[in-house]
């Protein structure tokens, strides 16, 4: 009598296989930061051969090979110097084995330098970052962990579905009825004691959704030690960019603004354009626009 027997069968494909000789200098890997400081990154990477010698090419974040700066290292870590505070910088790295055999460009490494004092005004962020964090800017979760995100306009079922400028502005949002998530996004420390009668500027909107409000308050603080102090709350429905100005207090060598989103089933809170200056530049607001505009004992 025979027997049945459970096979169980899996397929698989295979396309466009290649064979060929190892190359003769063997490609860098791992390129990555060993140390930062605000004007010089210690770059280090792992040597697969025997190569003593290796380019270094690098530049601003997104730079085309071929058109950074290329220097030569003649160890592991590599300090590259003369770096601009608070910038993203793109890396390569290919290994020399002898005067006419170099190996392929390893995978690009981006590091950010550390993050120096904002003291050049007026200071501007727009988020055109690609879709990341903006440098040295820093987040606090106050209720959940809800992050701004960075995108053009706000929910796609919104009415807002560009950037107020650019490509990008920042976003925070979630669907959610039954729970308020807080998070405030954080400026560089700034030091404004150079600048007189300074202020913030920017663009703003929070759409709501069936009745669902999300809201937008701004701080400031004088040190990072310090405790937030609220400058202004927007509560109500603005459906359209719009722009605000503050005045900022206080002013000190180690200040900081914070925006805190506050997330309630609306089509979320979006930011754009940001500038911080004071009346040694243009243009000064002297009179703010008026907001949260609404009617009350309506018979």
């Amino acid at each position: 009598m025979g027997q049945y027997v459970n096979v169980t069968y899996n397929a698989g494909s295979i396309d466009n296989v290649e064979v060929s000789e190892a190359p003769t200098c063997m490609p860098v890997v791992n390129v990555a930061a060993a140390s930062v400081s605000t004007n010089s990154i210690d770059l280090t990477w792992t040597e697969l051969g025997s190569a003593t010698e290796w380019n270094v090419e690098y530049g601003p974040m997104g730079f085309t090979p071929g058109t950074g700066t290329t220097v030569q290292a003649t160890a592991i870590p590599f300090t590259v110097t003369g770096l601009n505070a608070s910038t993203n910088y793109d890396f390569y790295v290919q290994a020399i084995c002898s005067a006419t055999d170099t190996s392929m460009w390893s995978t690009v490494a981006t590091i950010a330098t550390e993050c120096d004092v904002v003291t050049a005004y007026p200071f501007t962020e727009g988020f055109e970052n690609n879709g990341n964090i903006p440098v040295c800017w820093s987040q606090e979760f106050i209720n959940g962990s809800i992050s701004w995100a960075y995108r053009a306009g706000a929910n796609p079922y919104s009415s807002i579905l560009s950037a107020h400028s650019g490509n990008y502005n920042a976003y925070l949002f979630y669907s959610s009825g039954s729970t308020s998530f807080i998070t405030k996004l954080i400026t560089p420390v700034l030091d404004l004691t150079g600048i007189s009668s300074p202020y913030v500027t920017f663009w703003h909107a929070q759409e709501e959704w069936s009745g669902s409000q999300d809201m937008l308050k701004v701080y400031y603080r004088t040190s990072p030690t310090d405790d937030w102090v609220m400058l202004q709350d927007f509560t109500s429905n603005i459906t359209t960019w719009t722009f605000d100005s503050l005045a900022l207090p206080n002013p000190t060598s180690t200040y900081q603004i914070a925006f805190e989103g506050a997330t309630i089933y609306g089509y979320g809170v979006i930011l754009d354009d940001i500038t911080v200056f004071g009346d040694t530049t243009t243009p000064v607001i002297t009179c703010n626009v008026p907001t949260n505009v609404a009617a009350s004992n309506i018979a």
